[in-house]
């Protein structure tokens, strides 16, 4: 009986294990990728992203990005974003998303800002 038992644990454990391995295969890079110009992100920033305005995307321009990652792409409202999407697309790339505007990417996957913490920011006005 106890080795029926072990044999299950270690059955389940390396099933466990397999779909875990998979799981991570499966995730994919999200690149943020803004088509706004130097002067909007100026003014309104989406943390993480890559910049390329929509008018300069072409082969040469999106070259180091890889195909295969998941890239989301915005502007200020979504229209030049759809636009964008359609070149990226043109251009091979499988999984295109627009997702409207910065303020969506910040929202929903920018890198979250460190804050620092009241201790940290007396000990550096000390110093």
């Amino acid at each position: 009986m106890k080795k029926k038992i072990f044999l299950t644990f270690i059955f389940l454990v390396t099933c466990f294990s397999t779909l875990a391995i998979e799981s991570k295969k499966q995730e994919k890079t999200i690149v943020g990728l803004d088509v706004r110009s130097k002067l909007e992100i100026a003014v309104n920033k989406a943390r993480g992203a890559l910049n390329i305005h929509l008018s300069d995307i072409n082969e040469e321009s999106v070259k180091e990005l890889d195909k295969s990652a998941q890239i989301k792409v915005f502007c200020e409202a979504g229209a030049r974003a759809d636009k964008a999407k359609t070149k990226l697309e043109a251009l091979g790339f499988k999984n295109v998303e627009n997702i409207g505007s910065w303020r969506d990417w910040n929202e929903e996957y920018a890198p979250k800002p460190v804050r620092k913490t009241n201790k940290e920011k007396s000990t550096k006005s000390h110093q």
